[in-house]
């Protein structure tokens, strides 16, 4: 397919520039002001930025033998959400690649399921045991360089052999640099927090020491080294002084390490990982030789774990956190737009220079280079949340953190991997059960393809046979093929859906605008719901309920008629509040004096604009999240182009969402 990417602004290296990019056959064929339209399908980047797609030379795919955390596709669809058209696994597998027979296994998968490109890491050991050298020259042609991640080497004559054998090979040696006995048992960095809290430390000198060993090493050798996640000052300067002397040495650090310090730390085990993170000093050193240029990539150490591994707080959870598709929205938010770091210094440690030292192509937007392309939104306010997230694994210590931009497309080799603004899908589904709930009101249930489902709150359109559903219905619950909505019957359209037999065929569009974003939660949260309205905050409750945070939930409706789902929330373990108009049930009057009497200062509402606008203008609100239902006006297949006014600008409902933050409205 050839298209043409135009209306955005094009990273070129030197600078930033309005250009359209042509493609074809997976590679860029022109760049220019302007290019000829004729033939190509237009791509309309919206005043977007376009960049050679990112590289992460450090992640964690967890297949062979850990896919329980992570697959290569899972991990590799992260990565496209992340903006990433190239990543590099390490070996801490089963079986460890320390030959060519049990490479061949990484190497099947990674051919059958990868959705960018994937170049893995051979181990420098047998098994990372740090005893006998892997086979190094048989993986040699299909690895990337040779790591024993997780694990640093121990043994000096080890090493050394390591790094002869690699020099000969031409390969690198991509170092994970601890030193076993000075962990001492420690889980967080060795600091102030760790002493006040109570927790055994793992101090800075198990990691610069060896990185210390290794240069010696390296000066002897002469072999190509480079050091992964650093995380301490003393780091940063040795390798500053091993460039200094013209050895071929390299290094990364992570976005963790260069946003957060040891002052952020939560007994949570989203805040565990190997190296950890550290004092306010090292991370303000390593803002300093990322500036300089001693820290020449900022890679992920994307690792996925388990919910339950990582369920034990800072003493007990397993080590690593997951990062692929926070990495740019996190460096752009904390590190570019506070005036500490350059973009374009981001963009060189996320594109050039990891392709500069592992010997990649592209990099750069010209012709004949590799379509692999990232489109990024740097006006796009949100927060972290987890659940949204296309890896299996959920722990990130950046949950809940504000951020301003986003990945909105990813493209490799020409092909469209990731599109943020895209993820409605078209499918068929079944209607397996129905019970009433009201006189008008049904419970529906429906069997099908709910994976463009990823947040409470958001909608589906149905079409019925002979009649026009004018508005979308919202998510009540879904599981993995299985959806509930919440119905209505007011017209000819809803009608016809809440008469249909179980066994009845719908086509859906499914996955309709943003929904909640999850990650906003406080633990004095109230869910805010009149009559229709309440269905999209009974799957919020839910996954509020499984972060451990239950909200109070006030319901609002007519009369004690027109009730429903009260128990449902009960259930869950939510403390519920009912308000009617004619005072028939619970309190009389609006479901805003409900919230009034609570002590919430962040509300998730649903539900008509009067009642939005009442709940937003409550005074003990700090925040909250609005779904605008009663904008809405689509129709399947006919669009009515529905937009609610922002700060922004005009947000189109059914892509950008009806859920609003509370900062965002303009009423």
């Amino acid at each position: 397919m050839e298209y043409l990417l135009t209306g955005g602004t094009v990273w070129t290296g030197d600078g930033f520039a309005r250009l359209e990019v042509a493609v074809a056959d997976g590679r860029i064929v022109s760049v220019a002001p302007t290019l000829d339209r004729k033939g190509r399908e237009k791509i309309e980047l919206k005043d977007r930025l376009l960049v050679p797609g990112f590289v992460d030379v450090h992640v964690h795919l967890r297949e062979p033998g850990f896919s329980y955390k992570e697959t290569i596709r899972t991990g590799t669809e992260a990565a496209a959400a992340g903006g990433y058209t190239a990543v590099m696994p390490m070996p801490n597998l089963n079986p460890v690649p320390d030959c060519l027979e049990h490479l061949r296994e990484e190497l099947a998968a990674i051919g059958r399921d990868a959705q960018v490109r994937v170049l893995p890491y051979g181990a420098i050991t047998c098994g990372e045991r740090g005893e006998a050298l892997a086979d190094l020259a048989a993986m040699a042609p299909y690895v990337a360089g040779f790591s024993d991640d997780g694990r640093g080497v121990q043994s000096d004559d080890r090493m050394r052999e390591a790094m002869r054998e690699a020099k000969r090979l031409d390969r690198p040696i991509v170092a994970h640099c601890e030193v076993n006995d000075l962990l001492r048992g420690g889980c967080i960095h060795d600091g102030v927090w760790a002493r006040d809290h109570g927790f055994p430390g793992i101090c800075s000198e198990s990691e610069w020491r060896q990185i210390e060993r290794d240069l010696r090493l390296v000066e002897e050798t002469g072999c190509r080294y480079h050091v992964c996640h650093i995380s301490t000052r003393e780091s940063v300067e040795l390798i500053r002084r091993a460039k200094a002397k013209g050895l071929p040495v390299t290094c990364e650090t992570g976005p963790h390490y260069l946003v957060l310090c040891d002052e952020d730390l939560r007994d949570e085990g989203r805040f565990k990982m190997n190296p950890p993170i550290r004092s306010r000093a090292d991370r303000d050193a390593l803002v300093a030789g990322l500036l300089d240029g001693t820290i020449d990539c900022i890679a992920t150490d994307h690792a996925p774990h388990s919910a339950e591994e990582k369920a034990k707080g800072l003493r007990g959870s397993a080590m690593g956190v997951v990062g692929l598709e926070t990495a740019f929205p996190i460096l752009y938010t904390y590190l570019v737009e506070p005036g500490l770091v350059p973009l374009e210094t981001v963009l060189d440690r996320l594109i050039v220079r990891p392709r500069r030292i592992f010997g990649l192509p592209g990099g750069r937007i010209a012709p004949g280079e590799p379509a692999d392309l990232t489109v990024l939104n740097l006006r796009s306010p949100h927060t972290v949340d987890p659940e949204t997230f296309r890896s299996k694994g959920r722990a990130t210590p950046f949950a809940g953190m504000h951020v301003s931009a986003s990945v909105d497309k990813t493209f490799c080799a020409g092909e469209l991997v990731w599109d943020r603004d895209e993820r409605v899908a078209e499918v068929s589904m079944t209607l397996l059960a129905k019970r009433p709930l009201t006189a008008d009101v049904w419970e529906l249930t429906f069997a099908g393809d709910t994976s463009a489902i990823a947040r409470p709150g958001q909608f589906v359109n149905i079409a019925v046979e002979g009649c026009f559903l004018r508005r979308p219905i919202s998510v009540c619950a879904w599981c993995d093929g299985q959806l509930t909505l919440i119905c209505r019957a007011q017209g000819a359209g809803t009608r016809a859906l809440c008469d249909a037999a179980p066994g009845t065929a719908f086509d859906m569009l499914v996955g309709l605008g943003n929904g909640y974003d999850v990650a906003k939660a406080t633990e004095k949260t109230v869910l805010v719901g009149g009559g229709v309205g309440v269905p999209p905050l009974y799957a919020l409750a839910e996954a509020l309920c499984r972060r451990g945070a239950p909200p109070t939930v006030a319901l609002g409706f007519n009369t004690a008629a027109d009730c429903f789902y009260e128990e449902e929330f009960q259930a869950l373990g939510c403390r519920v509040l009912v308000s009617t108009v004619d005072g028939s049930r619970g309190e009389k009057g609006f479901v805003t004096a409900l919230v009034e009497k609570t002590d919430c200062d962040y509300a998730f509402c649903c539900g008509p604009e009067p009642m939005l606008q009442a709940v937003y203008n409550l005074p003990q609100l700090q925040g909250g999240q609005f779904s605008f239902e009663e904008r809405m006006g689509c129709g399947f297949g006919a669009c009515m182009g529905c937009t609610c006014r922002t700060k922004y600008g005009s947000k189109r409902i059914c892509k950008d969402g009806p859920v609003l933050e509370k900062e965002e409205i303009v009423w």
